[in-house]
């Protein structure tokens, strides 16, 4: 079963970046109001209507309560280093880290009504004058990406035209998902403007990708709605699939490693190993192991790795993954279905 322990380990060795440059800015006074809804303020738009001003209102509403877990955790954090002399040494809101208006607005616009546990300690050192680095981990879904969005955005200057920020990404699929987060928080800012520097990658997983495409076939049979993802699509491709099960169009995705890391759709409570991951010389490939059964239990939910063992010889990949991270893994009990939901609720 994915646990926090699991879903920290997957933070120790997953990096979360993006790659974007061009941005510019122009300033506008926005700001959210009491309830933290959006209103963007223009003195030449005709004045919404009561019942549009209720949707915003209801939908900022909805996404504190979603957010709620995140911000709201019992999680500690602890720092090994920082100023305390800097104004910014600790802080409980957003409006203490005097962020531009449009930056706010994004912010609360996104749902976050005040830092989580590592926002609240990186924010500082990142947003100081002159910032400082930091290397910083946290459990998936705990707002890392947003931090660091937040502080790359925070140093952009409006009047220099020129590419301002880039961040780099292991993966096309994770650039995207990052890339998305700029959007949204940078949705007030008119001008600014996000590229990606990016190409495909062929992964040559010529076994895996024969027993992706059969198993994908084989659900379909059953009435299932599969997608498909391997490394042999090319990038639009890739994208479109991912966005689709994101949507909730296909409910089941039947993945080759291409989707072993940086890959957050929040909707996923659970993960199939249908095969246990093994290097080129047959030995079991812990770390994507970890960052396969990562993609699940994230957000602060509860999550069900399942691995499918049908030999003697996949017993003893999965013993020795066991003993590599001195996890024990439950072995479940094929006769009671019964049981097996109950775990995975």
């Amino acid at each position: 079963m994915a646990t926090d322990s699991w879903a920290l380990a997957v933070d120790e060795q997953e990096a979360a970046a993006e790659s974007f440059s061009n941005l510019h800015l122009k300033e506008e006074k926005i700001k959210p109001d009491a309830n933290g809804a959006v209103v963007k303020t223009n003195a030449n738009a005709e004045k919404a209507d009561e019942e549009e001003k209720e949707d915003r209102a209801a939908q900022s509403l909805l996404n504190k309560l979603i957010r709620s877990n995140l911000v709201d955790n019992t999680n500690q954090v602890e720092v090994l280093q920082r100023d305390p002399n800097s104004p910014l040494y600790s802080v409980k809101s957003f409006e203490e880290l005097r962020l531009k208006p449009q930056l706010l607005q994004g912010v609360y616009a996104m749902g976050f009504n005040r830092p989580s546990k590592i926002q609240e300690n990186a924010l500082p050192l990142m947003l100081a004058e002159p910032p400082q680095n930091l290397i910083a981990q946290s459990q998936s879904g705990t707002g890392k990406t947003a931090a660091f969005v937040l502080a790359m955005l925070s140093q952009v200057e409006p009047a220099n035209r020129y590419p301002q920020c880039l961040c780099l990404s292991p993966t096309y699929e994770l650039a995207l998902q990052t890339g998305k987060v700029i959007e949204q928080m940078g949705k007030f800012y008119p001008e600014l403007k996000l590229a990606y520097a990016v190409r495909g990658n062929k992964c040559e997983y010529e076994y895996t990708r024969k027993t992706a495409s059969w198993l994908a076939a084989e659900l379909s049979k059953e009435g299932h709605q599969v997608a498909l993802l391997s490394g042999e699509m090319v990038v639009e491709q890739r994208a479109a699939v991912i966005e689709r099960f994101r949507e909730g169009k296909e409910k089941v995705l039947v993945t080759t490693n291409v989707c072993a890391r940086g890959i957050d759709v929040e909707q996923v409570s659970v993960v199939i190993n249908f095969d246990l991951p093994v290097d080129k010389d047959g030995n079991p490939d812990n770390e994507t192991y970890l960052h396969r059964i990562g993609r699940t239990g994230r957000f602060g939910k509860r999550g069900l790795a399942v691995n499918m063992v049908d030999s003697k010889h996949s017993m003893n990949i999965l013993n020795r993954i066991q003993e590599h991270f001195n996890k024990k893994i439950e072995r479940l009990d094929t006769d009671d279905l019964d049981e097996i939901e109950k775990i995975a609720n």
